[in-house]
């Protein structure tokens, strides 16, 4: 007997670089005032400099959901842009 497979739907469940919505009831969304446009910066074991900044697409706050300390719950849509300063011993030249 063949095994049925549950078909998922665009936005259903987790990957490694999203988790599963939670869901945190009636939201507004909240506009970012004074959006901060700073990079992070990380010094890795092999000299590289990785600089990291933080996209923010847009955040809600849940309108009757809160914390352990009674606050809003913020659900925020984010990703990164990143790039890097690699040493010329760990860069390859690539086929073309």
């Amino acid at each position: 007997m063949a095994k049925k497979v549950a078909k998922k739907r665009a936005g259903d469940g987790a990957s490694l670089f999203s988790p599963p919505p939670v869901d945190i009831g009636k939201t507004v969304v909240v506009q970012v005032k004074k959006p901060d446009d700073r990079e992070l910066e990380f010094v890795l074991s092999d000299g590289t400099k990785l600089y990291v900044k933080v996209l923010v697409a847009s955040i809600l706050r849940s309108l009757n959901k809160f914390n352990a300390n009674g606050e809003p719950i913020y659900q925020v849509q984010a990703g990164v842009a990143l790039r890097s300063d690699v040493k010329k011993s760990l860069v390859r030249k690539l086929k073309s």
